[in-house]
């Protein structure tokens, strides 16, 4: 076991400085972060929408790729429900977005927002993974796009 301990990354946008969202992934897609040998992340978002009843869409990624070159394989996380006959993965969760989507995490999960009211969420992951990384797009909105900033912090 590698002595890797805990560490904190802005991925997306900082809480002076947040990161304004788009509709699609491209652009909101955060680095790849050095997870091997940690099992735990934890993901805290400030999201402040600009138009009422906006919401986030964020996918978390993990790559097992070599750790001595930059990801380039990437695969979101899926849900797994066992069965007394089967285990079922879940990549998609219904979002329409197609399998590379992954089962996102909406924050707001009612997909109720006030403009310019600033929504907080903090919660983990496990992982198994040598890279992890996040994006986002921002949906129920077709202009005046919101802010966010994700703090990523790993943990073994």
């Amino acid at each position: 076991m590698s002595g890797k301990v805990a560490a904190s990354y802005n991925v997306i946008g900082t809480a002076a400085a947040p990161a304004t969202l788009t509709a699609a992934f491209t652009g909101n897609t955060s680095a790849g972060i050095l997870a091997k040998y940690l099992r735990f992340l934890t993901l805290d978002v400030g999201y402040t929408p600009a138009t009422t009843n906006a919401y986030v869409v964020m996918v978390t990624e993990v790559s097992d790729d070599e750790i001595t070159a930059t990801p380039t394989n990437w695969y979101p996380i899926a849900a797994q429900s066992t069965a007394t006959t089967e285990n079922d993965v879940f990549t998609d969760g219904g979002t329409g977005m197609g399998t590379a989507s992954g089962i996102p995490d909406i924050i707001p999960g009612d997909k109720t927002s006030v403009i310019a009211r600033k929504v907080t969420a903090s919660y983990w992951k496990e992982i198994h993974n040598n890279w992890v990384r996040v994006k986002l797009l921002e949906s129920g909105v077709s202009s005046d796009y919101g802010t966010v900033n994700v703090v990523l912090t790993t943990s073994n």
